[in-house]
């Protein structure tokens, strides 16, 4: 049976040689694979989107994050969480909000009716991804009851074994009403190869930035850190 440990416990284990109860006296037990959690925490954007009935600096956006681990060399990510903010190619619905103009709601509203709408964001300003409704999927395509869009909804944990690169992706679109859809950024990051020396303290606060078409570009705040271990 495996058993998981807190990140301090993990550290201790490898880094003084502690011996795990359960685990023979004759040597350290070494993880198994380590938890690492991701924290998405702000997002910000700069365009210039000038469509009918729309000021040039406020866009309606939607769009997917994810992270997951990777073994070396391998094409594919071990475990890959996504985090969809608004309905992919959402079109088929009514998304105005309180009588207004706008066909979208905005980032921090709290109508759970308009959750699946893309949100209004205004050029150059910072927004928290906890202020508003995601939903939790393994794909960007898949939110419904079983996946609902919920605010405090912005961390993904990955399994991490020793000798991985962590792949954090993201995407987000500009939903135009009179043309077709642009990307406001789309990045992937690559972070590692980790090892038993680096992932049991792991504790990282970044961000990521890229451009999409138009002269637009987004940033993605995101934080790191292990918070345990399997043995």
């Amino acid at each position: 049976m495996k058993k998981l440990l807190s990140s301090a416990a993990a550290l201790v284990a490898v880094t003084a040689g502690f011996l795990i109860p359960g685990t023979s006296a004759q040597a350290a037990a070494l993880p198994d694979y380590y938890i690492v959690e991701v924290t998405f925490d702000g997002f910000s954007s700069t365009f210039n989107d000038c469509e009918f009935f729309e000021g040039c600096d406020r866009a309606e956006v939607y769009g997917t994050l994810s992270a997951g681990s990777q073994a070396p060399g391998a094409a594919t990510v071990r475990r890959n969480g996504a985090l969809n903010l608004a309905a992919w190619r959402e079109e088929d619905r009514d998304c105005s909000y309180n009588g207004t103009e706008w066909s979208n709601a905005p980032w921090n509203s709290n109508n759970q009716d308009l959750a699946s709408c893309p949100r209004g964001v205004y050029s150059g300003t910072q927004y928290k991804f906890s202020d508003t409704f995601l939903c939790a999927s393994g794909t960007y395509k898949s939110c419904d009851s079983s996946h609902p869009r919920i605010k405090n909804n912005n961390k993904v944990e990955m399994s991490v074994y020793a000798g991985d690169q962590l792949k954090i992706s993201y995407k987000f679109m500009d939903k135009d009403s009179s043309s077709g859809d642009d990307v406001l950024c789309e990045g992937n990051l690559f972070i590692g190869n980790l090892t038993y020396s680096t992932l049991p303290g792991l504790s990282l606060s970044d961000k990521a930035s890229s451009g999409g078409e138009s002269n637009s570009s987004c940033t993605v705040h995101y934080h790191l850190e292990t918070v345990g271990a399997v043995i």
